[in-house]
């Protein structure tokens, strides 16, 4: 799933003023390859270890996948980037990681400056979604639903300051609504809080309330992303077929290191990945959890990630404001 935008400073990630770029070790990798996820086992580092599988047979090398979790994701981003750049070290990163955290508070890292973009892995859009007893049939009759009330539109979110929390208050932002965005501990608590009625709604992926809309008590109404959902959900309308244009929230991976990776390796390592995405076991794990391979250049990553980088900040800043 890839966007373009405005580079901003990709190709300083590669080589940033000041920092010293190692040479492209010969047959690199000769080493195994630490990939950092930064997050508690369990979760995403599903897809991590897979992908780090298939990249270790093609690369003749092994991928160890390490979890580093704390502080939101902050603490293995830092390791990472205060590592050696030699292309040893790598962060799988999620949305969270690299486009919401530093935004929401202060970070020891700028995403945009602090890591070698190498490989866009994978995306998964945010659906928009109901309580099915509420009624509602459409994103439309759902903003009429929320004006008519005469109360606050309650939209669960997987913690504050989580991609949903911000997606809700996008959501709010875009439409004029009154929006009461709701924490839980983790999405799939949200997910549960919006079946049993705690709240109206949930905008997140389409795989934390697919248990939902099998058991008849989740109905999703829209795709926030600029394309539908054709292997699931081939009926649900996109935000923009919806009438809510230019609403996008995804979750979305991807693989850097710290500043200053040789050229060759990111060559490399970004070849041998878009290779992995197009295996048909990569590609079934990633459906599971409705996601799609993205893949591409390094600048099609860094350009994804300030694009989503600034459109969060903004997200971010207008909240504030009020």
């Amino acid at each position: 799933m890839i966007r373009g935008a405005v580079v901003v400073a990709a190709l300083s990630l590669f080589v940033a003023p000041g920092v010293p770029a190692f040479g492209a070790p010969p047959g690199y990798p000769d080493r195994p390859v630490t990939i950092v996820a930064p997050f508690a086992p369990g979760g995403g580092d599903t897809v991590a270890r897979l992908l780090a599988q298939h990249l270790g047979r093609l690369l003749d090398q092994r991928f160890i996948v390490e979890n580093r979790p704390g502080a939101g994701g902050e603490t293995g981003a830092v390791y990472v980037k205060r590592a050696k750049p030699d292309g040893y070290t790598l962060l799988f990163a999620s949305a969270s990681q690299m486009s919401v955290i530093p935004n929401v508070r202060k970070a020891d890292y700028d995403p945009r400056q602090d890591f070698t973009s190498i490989a866009f892995l994978a995306v998964a859009p945010s659906v928009i979604s109901v309580n099915a007893s509420l009624g509602i049939g459409s994103l439309a009759e759902l903003i009429r639903y929320a004006k008519s009330s005469g109360g606050p539109l309650k939209l669960g979110n997987a913690g504050a300051g989580s991609l949903s929390d911000l997606a809700a208050v996008l959501f709010g932002q875009r439409t004029g609504l009154d929006i009461l965005s709701v924490p839980f501990k983790g999405t799939r608590p949200a997910a549960i809080a919006m079946e049993g009625g705690e709240t109206h709604g949930l905008i997140s992926t389409y795989a934390s309330v697919i248990a939902g809309v099998q058991a008849g008590r989740v109905k999703v109404l829209a795709v926030a992303a600029p394309q539908r959902l054709l292997d699931i959900a081939p009926d649900v309308p996109t935000t923009d077929e919806a009438g809510l244009r230019d609403f996008e929230a995804s979750q979305w991976w991807s693989l850097s290191g710290p500043v200053g990776v040789p050229r060759a390796v990111v060559e490399k390592l970004n070849t041998a990945m878009n290779e992995v995405l197009r295996n048909d076991e990569v590609r079934k794990l990633l459906a599971t959890i409705t996601a799609r391979p993205a893949g591409g250049s390094p600048e099609d990553l860094a350009a994804y990630l300030n694009k989503e980088y600034r459109k969060w900040g903004d997200v971010i800043r207008v909240q504030k404001s009020k």
